[in-house]
């Protein structure tokens, strides 16, 4: 890849709208430092008719500036009547706190770590090799990536909708983003923290984005499958700020073992593939002063995997490792 192309991302961003890439801000959901949600605030009284209000005449008239003490105080009346009452009540402020939404949650995880993986991956293409061309990205990205986890910046959930953490037929899988109720995050792996799923996990529909229809137990052993997955991939802004890329994963394999009664998930594996676009459009952002640029350079080429059916390979597959704790999910949904 050509710095040529990478001086075509501007281009490419325009293109990522069409494979799913989109941007959002990391912080402080909408709505939560609030201080009115409800209702709005009465009228205001209005103002009382004649002289002035404070009961004090208005000042004399003189020709030119005056200083100040000089002037002598002009004989105004004194303001009579008080301003009306404000009628009626506020109108009711449109709603930027928690809602419900009618979703019966199964077994709630919390991702706790996520890791490009060299050993990760998952056979996408059925020629009995397990794909992985990117296990290197994890060489840039982890850190940062493991980095936001811990800080709470990325919270990814998961939803098990299964009964027996043994052995369980097909049933639904979930993936959320979510927040931290308590802005603890060193709390978030406790077993026990309740945590919102944020209303941007839904479609208008009220259907989880990120979906596995027909996920299995065999064994404690967790098998899902789904065409597309939106991965969230951090960067810094010069300003100090956060913001999260969402990168789609295309024919996506998510494999784990299930630890007690739904207490937790391990050696999860996630495999899938990302369009070459999409991957150079991550780099520059993450890495606007191109300090990896070079080196990604020499093992992003050659795409291994086709995912439109048009014969020529067009994206990347890659692995990825993770980790999940149990928690609780509360009955509200965060904006």
């Amino acid at each position: 890849m050509s710095r040529r192309l990478i001086r075509l991302l501007p281009l490419l961003a325009v293109l990522s709208l069409i494979t799913g890439a989109t941007w959002f801000g990391c912080g402080a959901p909408a709505g939560r430092s609030g201080s009115n949600p409800g209702g709005g605030d009465g009228g205001d009284g209005g103002d009382g008719g004649g002289g002035n209000n404070d009961g004090t005449g208005q000042e004399g008239e003189g020709e030119g500036p005056i200083p100040l003490g000089e002037g002598e105080e002009g004989d105004g009346e004194e303001g009579e009547g008080e301003g009306e009452e404000g009628e009626g009540e506020g109108a009711e402020g449109e709603g930027e706190g928690p809602i419900d939404l009618d979703i019966e949650f199964g077994h709630c995880f919390i991702i706790t770590s996520l890791q490009i993986d060299l050993n990760a991956g998952h056979d996408l293409n059925g020629d009995g090799v397990r794909d992985n061309k990117l296990g290197l990205l994890g060489l840039a990205v982890n850190g940062q990536i493991q980095a936001e986890i811990d800080s709470g910046k990325i919270l990814l959930l998961a939803d098990l909708r299964a009964d027996d953490p043994v052995n369980n037929g097909p049933f639904p899988l979930k993936m959320y983003t979510g927040e931290d109720m308590d802005n603890d995050p060193s709390d978030n792996d406790s077993g026990e923290e309740e945590l919102m799923v944020d209303i941007k996990s839904f479609d208008d529909d009220g259907n989880a984005i990120i979906s596995f229809d027909g996920a299995t137990l065999d064994d404690r052993r967790l098998n899902a499958r789904t065409d597309r997955f939106p991965l969230p991939i951090p960067f810094d802004n010069p300003d100090g700020s956060s913001e999260v890329m969402e990168m789609t994963l295309f024919f996506t394999i998510f494999t784990g073992d299930v630890q007690g009664d739904f207490d937790a998930l391990v050696n999860g594996n996630l495999g899938g593939a990302a369009r070459e676009e999409d991957i150079w459009l991550a780099l520059e952002r993450f890495d606007p002063e191109g300090q990896y640029t070079d080196m990604a350079e020499l093992f992003i080429v050659d795409p291994d995997i086709d995912t439109d059916d048009d014969g020529e390979r067009d994206a990347f597959s890659i692995g990825i490792s993770i980790t999940a704790k149990s928690c609780e999910f509360s009955d509200e949904i965060a904006r």
